[in-house]
């Protein structure tokens, strides 16, 4: 085989391990809301447990985010990172399940706000390394195509989780199924690492562009990635105090309770990025990407808005549609982050945009909604509508990003460097 068909064998193959890693990733991730919809409705942990759990979850995830990304930059093996994130984040899942299981009183809280941490650093692992790996094997003119398909697999793993939860707890118990979907992930652990353990470094496929790209954070700190991060921030702040709180809004206020009725609301809801995230790839290699971008943030605002006035058949209608806007920023963030820094393949500056701007809102977000909510300061409509609010800020934010420009380094056919 010559070096094209072993370059294209190795792209094939990393697009297919960093999806499966996708898959379990974000299953894993958004199953935590899920878990805490069960514990506000059957009131077996404090109130006080129950809001801080997604505070300490997207903590965990935004304290190592940087951390990891920093450390596969230097890494000779950045795929077996990604693997061992999917056992971090099962081990939490494990943790979660032992707690509610055998813990009573003030120890099945500490457990369950220790392993929700747990979780979330597993989770910080993923997608600034993921999303490393693979711009370090897809150019401009396919990246969005690229990290698209990569997230939907991710989208399918969201998608499927909660009624895979509902489905093994039917014939088990709620938190056999927790540790029924830790297995999957250490399952998943196993198998990534293995398969991605001979992926090359970052540093060694050629995606420096000067001297400046080897500075370090300091050359990762440029005005425009700096803006992106703060609309990711703020964006998620409005959108993931919504989405977090979702399940818990649906079987309370929507009175589907946790049941089968409820992973099915979900499943729809997760669903919907299947198709958004490759969509929202092809748009993002064709079209100026700030408007895209504005259109994924301002898209899901709406729809939160047009959600609270609905009823009946529509309902089920605009939480596909909520997903489809909501779900569908991996590809979309990603690709302007590759366009504002000067080493395309940077895990340490997909941290920066992701990891502390998506996740950094996704702390501050849910916390927000879920403190205004249970403390009785608003109902769950207006706390809503304030967090769509927030969501339209960050759609006007977008504006005040520089108009990307590709990669110096990117080849007439899409391909970067020397791949």
């Amino acid at each position: 085989m010559d070096d094209t068909g072993r370059l294209g064998s190795l792209k094939s193959k990393t697009l297919v391990l960093t999806s499966l890693a996708h898959f379990i990733n974000d299953g894993g991730f958004f199953t935590m809301p899920l878990i805490i919809a069960l514990l506000t409705t059957e009131k077996i942990v404090s109130s006080l447990t129950i809001v801080l759990m997604p505070v300490v979850f997207y903590s965990g995830s935004l304290l190592l985010g940087v951390v990891v990304a920093a450390l596969a930059e230097r890494s000779e093996r950045p795929g077996l990172l990604v693997g061992t994130g999917l056992g971090v984040s099962a081990a939490g899942l494990f943790g979660i399940a032992a707690s509610l299981s055998y813990e009573t009183g003030l120890g099945r809280g500490v457990g369950v706000l220790l392993s929700s941490f747990v979780v979330g650093l597993g989770t910080g692992f993923y997608h600034p390394i993921g999303g490393a790996i693979l711009q370090a094997d897809y150019g401009d003119r396919v990246r969005g195509k690229a990290l698209g398909i990569n997230g939907a697999l991710g989208a399918v793993g969201r998608a499927l989780y909660p009624s895979l939860f509902f489905a093994i707890a039917a014939a088990a118990t709620d938190y056999r199924s927790i540790a029924s979907l830790a297995a999957i992930g250490a399952v998943g652990c196993i198998a990534v690492s293995i398969g991605l353990m001979g992926h090359p470094s970052l540093s060694s496929r050629g995606r420096l562009e000067g001297p400046e790209g080897s500075g370090g954070l300091r050359s990762h700190l440029t005005k425009p990635l700096l803006i992106l991060a703060i609309v990711a921030f703020v964006s998620a702040f409005g959108v993931q105090g919504v989405t977090t709180w979702m399940p818990t809004y649906l079987a309370l206020q929507k009175g589907l309770g946790v049941t089968s009725s409820l992973g099915f609301a979900l499943t729809g809801m997760y669903a919907a990025a299947v198709v958004g995230q490759p969509f929202f790839g092809y748009l993002v290699d064709r079209f100026e990407k700030r408007m895209v971008l504005a259109l994924s943030i301002g898209g899901s605002a709406v729809s939160i808005l047009c959600y609270l006035f609905s009823s009946g058949v529509l309902d089920a209608v605009l939480l596909v549609v909520l997903g489809f806007f909501t779900f569908s920023s991996f590809p979309l963030f990603l690709s302007l982050t590759a366009d504002y820094v000067p080493r395309r393949s940077s895990s340490l500056s997909n941290a920066l945009v992701w990891t502390l701007g998506v996740n950094g809102g996704g702390v501050v977000g849910p916390a927000v909604l879920g403190a205004v909510v249970l403390s009785g300061a608003a109902s769950w409509p207006v706390a809503f509508e304030m967090m769509a609010a927030i969501a339209l800020v960050a759609t006007a934010m977008v504006a005040l990003l520089r108009r990307p420009t590709p990669a110096l380094n990117a080849s007439p056919d899409g391909q970067v460097g020397d791949s």
